[in-house]
């Protein structure tokens, strides 16, 4: 059984412009503006017990509803570290008073098709293997069994003379953005969110959606329409 920990606080960084998506956290998707679908399932996470939203768009957020979400508390980003090259270490850092000692999940509105219990089990992942000492930071990945090359067409992972399925290739993890598991002594201990011992979490292939172009979101709203019409017959299958 894993070790029970405290309920954890959630870090959502939300800034008021988009690059590449223009206008992105405020666009419908599925009928509702993106950023709700994150906060909604961390509203729906009993293991998440409160959710600090770090953002320059304070108004635009109550104007699209974030007054709904109980549990979000707003905080002013400070005007030094606005801007498209900010990075997210450097918003944590900024925050890590406030948001204290125990459990950290950030996850990102981008992401939007996590649901409570993958953000739970994550947690889950986070407690054990915090106790057993193997590692402090647990980080959303999506496992991928594929064939890759170089951009020279040199192989990476496999001989292209022995044509093994992919299934038995050894699992390659690629970050995708989704949640990160922490606390503070491994943010300090590592200088970032990453700690200093990771340790991938799979998340569910559609679960790993991150729009992050026109693209990503045209593929979102694909998806978004198909979860509507699942409400709409009977349980929800991401």
């Amino acid at each position: 059984m894993s070790p029970a920990l405290p309920p954890a606080t959630a870090f959502v960084i939300l800034k008021a412009h988009s690059a590449r998506v223009p206008g992105k956290n405020w666009r419908a998707l599925g009928g509702r503006p993106l950023f709700h679908w994150i906060l909604q399932a961390l509203e729906d996470c009993p293991a998440v017990g409160r959710v600090v939203l770090d953002t320059d768009a304070r108004g635009l957020l109550r104007a699209a509803g974030v007054g709904a979400f109980a549990k979000v508390e707003l905080v002013d980003r400070q005007p030094a570290l606005r801007g498209d090259t900010v990075s997210a270490n450097a918003l944590i850092a900024a925050n890590l008073d406030r948001l204290g000692p125990g459990p950290l999940l950030m996850t990102h509105a981008t992401s939007p098709f996590l649901r409570p219990e993958t953000l739970a089990a994550a947690l889950a992942r986070f407690a054990a293997v915090r106790a057993a000492g193997s590692h402090d930071t647990v980080f959303g990945a999506s496992r991928v069994q594929a064939r890759f090359w170089t951009e020279g067409g040199a192989p990476v992972n496999h001989d292209p003379a022995v044509l093994l399925p992919t299934q038995e290739l050894p699992p390659w993890y690629e970050e995708n953005s989704t949640l990160y598991a922490f606390d503070r002594a491994a943010f300090v201990a590592g200088g970032g969110r990453m700690g200093t011992r990771p340790l991938p979490f799979p998340t569910p292939r559609l679960e790993s959606l991150d729009i992050d172009t026109e693209t990503d979101w045209a593929l979102a709203d694909v998806v978004a329409r198909g979860l509507g019409a699942q409400a709409s017959d009977g349980p929800r299958v991401p």
